[in-house]
């Protein structure tokens, strides 16, 4: 029973450390870049030291890793990759090196200094090494192949973060083989609801909910265009890059609950959410 006191005084203690540190979580230097984590020993990189940048996704946040050069006084960072490790075997590589990195979560960051703090990093890590990095994948392509020169060679995080952009881009299409597949969900569900409505209607089932269920049939393909159209498109993007199984269900249950039984509502609604914010956008061109 003492544990939980324990346990509770520990928690009170880092609480009360995280408001008392009234120190920024980044702070750039001339020399190094400060990262200071809430409950951990600020972590000073040097510029110089800063070899890649490699952002990931995890529960629709970002995070950023940042590799470092093989330093003693970065020794407390080592940490041996096990996806680098199977890559390097594969390429029959004995000399691996264990990978030195530390890493910050932009979500903590204000929306509106992050662009801004992005090209400060490249800026301050890459100015001087413009040519060295072009060599360096060059090399990687022609050893490695161009998967694995994309994957190890420097790359900086505004090219990341275009990259990303046309990614989504290409993701949020409305075509042809977009329109059969909403289509096709439309009638899984259909069918899915159909059945269980019939197991407890019986006959009723064809008077009663059956035209109810055609109308929805029908909706659920205009609400799911409205629905991306006004961002369910980078939510589902953002959703399969974080590979985040929780997430995955809770967009089956907007897709289910929301847009096919509520079609009725996000139909309106939507189309007027997005004249507001067309005219809104037009409006701040202007």
């Amino acid at each position: 029973m003492a544990i939980l006191p324990l346990a509770f005084g520990v928690s009170s203690l880092l609480v009360f450390k995280m408001l008392i540190d009234v120190k920024p979580y980044l702070t750039l230097t001339k020399e190094t870049l400060i990262i200071k984590h809430p409950l951990k020993r600020a972590i000073h990189l040097k510029w110089q030291d800063i070899e890649k940048y490699e952002m990931w996704k995890a529960n629709l946040t970002h995070s950023i890793d940042i590799y470092l050069a093989d330093k003693g006084e970065y020794k407390g960072l080592h940490k041996q990759s096990f996806v680098r490790n199977r890559f390097m075997k594969r390429l029959q590589i004995d000399d691996i090196s264990p990978i030195i990195k530390a890493n910050f979560t932009l979500g903590l960051i204000k929306r509106k200094d992050r662009p801004k703090l992005l090209k400060e990093l490249d800026w301050r890590t890459f100015r001087t090494k413009e040519e060295e990095l072009i060599r360096e994948k060059e090399k990687n392509r022609q050893l490695y192949g161009e998967e694995i020169a994309d994957r190890f060679s420097p790359k900086k995080l505004s090219d990341q973060k275009k990259e990303e952009a046309v990614q989504l881009e290409q993701y949020s299409q409305i075509n042809r083989k977009y329109i059969l597949k909403i289509t096709a969900i439309s009638f899984i569900i259909t069918v899915g609801i159909s059945f269980f409505l019939y197991q407890t209607e019986g006959d009723n089932f064809y008077n009663e909910s059956m035209p109810i269920m055609i109308v929805w049939f029908i909706l659920y393909p205009i609400a799911r265009i409205i629905y991306d159209i006004a961002g369910g498109f980078k939510l589902s993007f953002k959703i399969k890059e974080s590979a985040t199984p929780h997430l995955e269900k809770l967009e089956l249950i907007i897709h289910v609950f929301i847009l096919y039984i509520l079609s009725l509502i996000v139909i309106p609604v939507g189309a007027i959410y997005l004249l507001v914010r067309a005219v809104v956008r037009r409006l701040l061109k202007q």
